[in-house]
């Protein structure tokens, strides 16, 4: 039986975990704070670190938490545009 690891083995996997963790940190930080950071640079960062988990998942960087971490934060990611766009405000 394959063990999966538990963090990534290769730099593009902690590049791409890198950058989902400074998403969900940006996003937080201007949904309280209010920091005057542009929101789609704040999601720029989010989609490039989905992407960039994914290539690496097909890479065979197969650690757990970049594949969870990874969904969660694209998940979110298209429902708060999906909700943005049914219900502009």
């Amino acid at each position: 039986m394959r063990s999966t690891r538990v963090w990534p083995a290769s730099a593009l996997g902690w590049w791409a975990l890198g950058l989902i963790l400074a998403f969900a940190a940006l996003f937080v930080l201007k949904s309280t704070v209010g920091a005057p950071i542009p929101t789609f640079a704040i999601f720029a960062l989010g989609i490039v670190g989905a992407v960039l988990g994914v290539v690496a998942v097909i890479r065979r960087d197969l650690s757990w938490v970049l594949i969870v971490i990874g969904s969660l934060v694209t998940l979110f990611m298209v429902a708060w545009v999906g909700g943005e766009l049914l219900l502009p405000h």
